[in-house]
C-alpha cells in the first residue's frame, strides 16, 4: 500500500529500474501526476495522444519513439488493451494504472489489474475506492513484492514475530533503498470499509448508467464507455459528447446542468502538457529547462489533436451521479440533452406534488420473457385484494431476443390498467453475466433493487401465482408488528397447475434423500401428509440442522434493508450440490444478522414445480402422479 497513487507510481518504477536518462510512454489525457511521478524518479515523460473514440492513448495508430516503460492508463470508463500493447512493444515494462477501473473487468473476463508486469491504484478522494489519500502497488511476484515492500516504509520488510519490546513489525530488508510511501492506518481503515460497500455501489452505479444511457437522444450527444466497464460498475466517470453545443467554452454548460439538477459536472483533462498543473520547469531537480514559448504550445496542440479535441469537446459525468435514484438521473438525462442540442433553455428538475406519495410496494418480477406463464403470474399481481399504493417492474433477462414477447404478454395480464408497471430490458452481451441461472437470477435481482424508489418489495417468478389477499396479508402484517421482513406460506402445483401433494422432498434430486427431508419436515409440522401446503419457517431444527426455508416469493422486505443485505451471486460447488440458492443465502443472512421476521401462517403462494430451480423434479413428478 501507498500513501497516494502518485507514490503508487514512483515506486512501480523504481521497482522496475526505470530512472534517469529513461523515457517512459504517458497518455496525454490523464492526470498530471502520472507525467510528474515519471519526473520524480528522474525519467522522462513522452506523450501519446488519445484514441479519436477514445480518451486512451490510441498505441495502435502512434509512431511510438524508444522508451524505456509504459504507463498503460484505464481512463474514465474505457480500457487500454494491455495485451495488443505488450505485443507491440515487446520486452519493455508495462505499468498498469487502474486508478479509474477499481474492481472492472477487460473482454476476456479477467479483472484489469492483472495484465501489467505491474499494476496500480489510486485511492484519492474523488475515486471510485475513496481513502482521503492512499494507492498501491499489486504483483503477483513475490520477489517483487518484498522490494516494493522496501521501497515503501524505508527500505524494511515486515516480519512476523517481533521481538519483545520492539516497537513495530519491520525490520532492514537488505534489499532495495526506500523512502516513506507508507498509507497511513486511518486511510487503510477507511479503504477496508469502502472495500466492504463496492459489490453493492458497484451494481447500483452499473444500472444508473445503463438507464442514463436509455434517456439519452441520438441528436443530443453521447456517452463513451466500453461495455465491460459499464457491466463492472467500476468506473471513475463518464465522457459525454454534445453533438451541437455552440460554444466552445462549456463553462456555460457545466453552469447549465448545474442548475437544472443539481449535478455536478468535470472537463475531460486536459493535455497534460497544456495543464496549468504541469510545470516542471519550476522545479530544480527536474532539469527541465525554461517553460514552454508560444511555438512549441502550438507544437503540441498539433501533435495531440485527439487528446484536444477531448478535453474542448466533451464533459465528463463522475462516477457518483449514477449512484442517484431514477428521478434524479431522468433530470440530468434531459438537461444532457438540452446542452447536447445546443439549447440552454431553463428545465426545471421534477419534484414531488403536493400530496405525491411515493409508491408503498414495488412487485418486482424477473423473466426471460420465454415463458407464457408470466401473463398468468402479473394477472394475479393485478387481482390483488391490496388498494395501496404499489407499482411493477418486469425486469427481462433478454436471450436472443426473447424480450420482444414480454410487451404482449404484460398487455394480456391486464396489471398495467391497475397499477404503474414498467418494463427494463437487461441485455448482457459481452459484460460478463454469470451463466449459472442461480448466480444470474441473484445479479438481476440486485439490478432490479436499484431501479425501484418504494419502501417495500416483494418478488414474484414468472411461472408463480399469488393469491388475491397475498400482499394485504402481508402488509396488514408488517404495519402492525413493525418489522422490516414478513413472508406468507405456499401451495404446491405441479407443472401443469394442479395442486400438488408431495410424496417425497421436491428440491432434493436423491430419492433416498428427498424421501427422508420429507419425513423429517413433517415431523415438525412444515409439511402434513396428504396436503400441499408447505408451513415455511425462517428456522427449523431437525437433529441438529436447521431446515427452515422460505422461497423468495413469499417475502415482504422493507427495501433499506434488502438493499443493506442484496442477493449474493457467488455459488460455491457444495452450493450446486446442495441446491443453495439465492433465497436460501438471503434466509440464512437474515438469521446471521438476527433480523425479526414474522409469518402470516397463510398459504397465499402458489408454487409451481418444475421451474429452473428443480428441473429433476419433472419427472419425478409424473411418476408420483401414476
Amino acid at each position: 500500500m501507498a500513501s497516494s497513487g502518485s507514490s503508487a507510481i514512483v515506486m512501480a518504477l523504481q521497482a522496475l529500474g526505470i530512472g534517469p536518462g529513461h523515457r517512459v510512454l504517458v497518455p496525454a489525457t490523464t492526470w498530471v501526476a502520472c507525467a510528474s511521478s515519471v519526473l520524480r524518479v528522474g525519467a522522462e515523460p513522452v506523450f501519446v495522444d488519445a484514441q479519436p473514440d477514445s480518451p486512451c492513448a490510441d498505441l495502435d495508430n502512434t509512431s511510438i519513439p524508444q522508451v524505456d516503460g509504459v504507463l498503460a492508463v484505464h481512463t474514465y470508463a474505457s480500457q487500454v488493451n494491455v495485451a495488443a500493447l505488450r505485443a507491440r512493444l515487446p520486452g519493455i515494462p508495462i505499468i498498469e494504472d487502474c486508478s479509474h477501473a477499481h474492481g472492472a473487468w477487460a473482454a476476456t473476463g479477467q479483472p484489469l489489474g492483472s495484465f501489467g508486469d505491474l499494476s496500480l491504484f489510486s485511492f484519492q478522494a474523488t475515486k471510485v475506492l475513496a481513502s482521503g489519500e492512499g494507492g498501491a502497488v499489486v504483483t503477483d511476484d513475490l520477489e517483487m513484492a518484498l522490494k516494493l515492500t522496501a521501497l515503501a516504509t524505508d527500505s524494511r520488510r515486515l516480519v512476523s514475530s517481533p521481538g519483545a519490546g520492539a516497537l513495530n513489525c519491520l525490520e532492514p530488508a537488505d534489499s532495495v533503498h526506500g523512502a516513506n510511501h507508507s498509507m497511513s492506518e486511518f486511510s487503510s481503515a477507511v479503504l477496508w470499509e469502502q472495500l466492504n460497500q463496492l459489490p453493492e455501489l458497484a451494481v447500483k452505479r452499473a444500472s444508473g448508467l445503463r438507464f442514463l444511457s436509455g434517456l439519452l437522444d441520438e441528436d443530443a450527444g453521447s456517452l463513451i464507455f466500453d461495455e465491460t466497464s459499464a457491466a463492472s460498475g467500476g468506473f471513475y466517470g463518464v465522457p459525454f459528447c454534445p453533438r451541437n453545443l455552440s460554444r466552445p467554452d462549456y463553462s456555460e454548460a457545466i453552469e447549465y446542468i448545474r442548475g437544472a439538477c443539481g449535478a455536478q459536472i468535470d472537463r475531460v483533462y486536459p493535455p497534460i502538457p497544456l495543464s496549468p498543473l504541469y510545470r516542471p520547469w519550476t522545479v530544480r531537480t527536474y532539469g527541465h529547462g525554461p517553460p514552454p514559448s508560444e511555438k512549441t504550445v502550438r507544437t503540441t496542440i498539433s501533435q495531440l489533436p485527439n487528446s484536444v479535441r477531448w478535453h474542448e469537446g466533451s464533459l465528463l459525468l463522475p462516477h457518483a451521479l449514477f449512484l442517484a435514484d431514477h428521478d434524479a438521473l431522468a433530470n440530468l438525462g434531459e438537461a444532457l440533452n438540452q446542452v447536447g442540442r445546443g439549447r440552454l433553455s431553463c428545465v426545471v428538475a421534477t419534484s414531488p406534488q403536493p400530496g405525491h406519495k411515493t409508491a408503498d410496494v414495488c412487485v418486482i418480477v424477473v423473466t426471460s420473457g420465454m415463458r407464457n406463464s408470466l401473463a398468468d403470474a402479473l394477472r394475479t399481481v393485478a387481482a390483488q385484494s391490496y388498494t395501496g399504493p404499489c407499482s411493477v417492474l418486469v425486469l427481462c433477462d433478454d436471450q436472443n431476443g426473447s424480450a420482444a414477447r414480454v410487451p404482449t404478454l404484460i398487455t394480456e395480464s391486464c396489471v398495467e390498467e391497475r397499477w404503474p408497471i414498467r418494463m427494463v430490458n437487461v441485455s448482457f452481451g459481452r459484460m460478463g453475466a454469470p451463466t449459472d441461472t442461480y448466480s444470474r437470477v441473484a445479479l438481476l435481482r440486485n439490478v432490479a433493487l436499484t431501479m425501484t424508489t418504494a419502501s417495500r418489495v416483494s418478488f414474484l417468478d414468472d411461472d408463480n401465482l399469488w393469491d388475491s389477499d397475498h400482499l394485504s396479508s402481508l402488509v396488514e402484517l408488517m404495519d402492525e408488528s413493525g418489522v422490516p421482513a414478513v413472508h406468507s406460506w405456499r401451495r404446491l402445483l405441479s407443472p401443469d397447475g394442479r395442486p400438488y401433494v408431495p410424496t417425497s422432498f421436491p428440491w432434493l434430486a436423491n430419492p433416498d434423500a428427498a424421501i427422508k427431508r420429507l419425513r423429517q419436515l413433517q415431523d415438525v409440522g412444515v409439511f402434513e401428509n396428504g396436503s400441499d401446503v408447505v408451513r415455511d419457517r425462517m428456522s427449523v431444527m431437525v437433529d441438529g440442522e436447521d431446515l427452515g426455508m422460505v422461497d423468495m416469493n413469499e417475502w415482504l422486505l422493507d427495501r433499506n434493508l434488502i438493499n443493506l443485505i442484496g442477493f449474493e451471486i457467488e455459488r460455491t460447488q457444495a452450493d450446486v450440490i446442495n441446491r443453495i440458492g439465492e433465497d436460501d443465502k438471503l434466509l440464512q443472512r437474515l438469521r446471521d444478522l438476527l433480523v425479526p421476521i414474522r409469518c402470516t401462517e397463510r398459504a397465499t403462494l402458489l408454487y409451481r414445480l418444475g421451474g429452473y430451480s428443480n428441473s429433476e423434479y419433472v419427472t419425478s413428478s409424473r411418476e408420483n402422479q401414476r
